[in-house]
């Protein structure tokens, strides 16, 4: 199934998944289509439209993880230091960016995706 046709449901918004086990929907059918292990609470995903990879902040890690949505596996992770309880991220895939921001810490991290 294409990245297109897979919504992530992260933790917080359906009592059936777990904390560190964001749920996959086929927002077409409405049926959980898989899960995906993360080593964190998912928070504020965001999708690259070039890649298709789904970004997402772990917010008791502070860390980032790159998400393979076709495949239901993680295929990169970064940490987000100085940055501390990222609280939002967003992405500009045509130049490559990652943003991602921490409420603890007031700080703003920026990725290339092209290094990272």
């Amino acid at each position: 199934m294409p990245f297109s046709s897979i919504q992530q449901v992260n933790s917080f918004t359906l009592p059936t998944a777990t904390r560190t086990r964001p749920l996959l929907i086929n927002p077409d059918t409405r049926v959980v289509v898989g899960t995906i292990a993360l080593e964190g609470k998912p928070e504020f995903p965001a999708l690259d439209s070039k890649t298709g990879l789904l970004y997402q902040n772990l917010a008791d890690t502070s860390m980032v993880a790159a998400v393979d949505v076709e495949k239901k596996s993680v295929v990169g992770k970064w940490p987000l230091a100085p940055c501390d309880g990222p609280s939002g991220m967003a992405i500009d895939s045509e130049n490559r960016r990652l943003f991602a921001v921490c409420a603890r810490s007031a700080t703003l991290v920026v990725f290339d995706l092209e290094k990272s």
